[in-house]
């Protein structure tokens, strides 16, 4: 399972990938909570942990859409600070 902490958070969102997912063409795009994407960053297919820095973000509720090669979608919201 994919995990998404501390949420709420105040600048870095941390967002731990298990190993055996490929992260190949995987990228990460987080969305204003009216839709808007703030952000995108692709993921390096050996990571299986990633520090997103959101201290540019306004506080407020925002959701985290990943996208994986195989077209699976994960979607989360969380609140920052």
């Amino acid at each position: 399972n994919l995990v998404l902490y501390p949420n709420p958070t105040n600048d870095i969102l941390n967002i731990v990938i298990p190993f055996n997912i490929n992260k190949k063409d995987t990228f990460i795009t987080v969305y204003s909570f009216l839709g808007r994407p703030v952000t995108t960053v692709s993921l390096d297919e050996n990571s299986s942990h990633i520090k997103l820095q959101l201290h540019d973000l306004a506080s407020g509720p925002y959701i985290a859409k990943i996208t994986f090669s195989n077209g699976e979608v994960f979607t989360s919201k969380f609140i920052k600070k």
